[in-house]
């Protein structure tokens, strides 16, 4: 009797504790068309994931260290990478999965020819942590996948 109230009480607090921890990670989403490849020593992302044409894309976890808001990060993001020679592009508010974040849009010359660079954010709901979406290629390339890119990154989330 009492081995059936047990096996009553986990069936019943199964799929609370599934919502909860599911509730916890994040969900990266990866563009149509890319592979993913497992997580090595130099990157320990999510998620990273390349096309057959060589356009990369990636989803981490970083520490929202210093603890601070969306725009201190788009003002810290766009001042490194211009220090890194690329220039801003574009801007703007961006939703992931639901939850208010900002997408940069960044272009740079490498060797004879111009590369994007797009990162999306989130602040996680404790604030602890942000959640990263990037992706990077030539500019033709890119362009042409530039759809996928932006549907995965917006279905990216906590």
């Amino acid at each position: 009797m009492i081995r059936n109230n047990w096996n009553v009480f986990f069936c019943r607090l199964a799929p609370t504790l599934a919502i909860l921890v599911a509730g916890c990670a994040n969900h990266p989403a990866v563009p149509n068309d890319f592979a993913t490849y497992p997580r090595g020593i130099v990157f320990k992302g999510d998620v990273r994931a390349v096309s057959a044409d060589g356009v990369l894309y990636s989803v981490r976890e970083e520490p929202n260290e210093p603890k601070a808001d969306l725009g201190f990060w788009r003002e810290a993001m766009k001042t490194r990478m211009s220090q890194a020679g690329y220039r801003v592009v574009s801007d703007s508010d961006f939703t992931m999965h639901g939850a208010k974040g900002a997408l940069i849009q960044f272009a740079a010359p490498m060797g004879n020819q111009d590369e994007l660079y797009w990162i999306a954010f989130s602040l996680s709901v404790s604030g602890k942590k942000i959640l990263v979406a990037e992706a990077s290629g030539e500019v033709k390339r890119f362009l042409a996948r530039r759809e996928d890119i932006r549907n995965a990154m917006e279905a990216t989330g906590w």
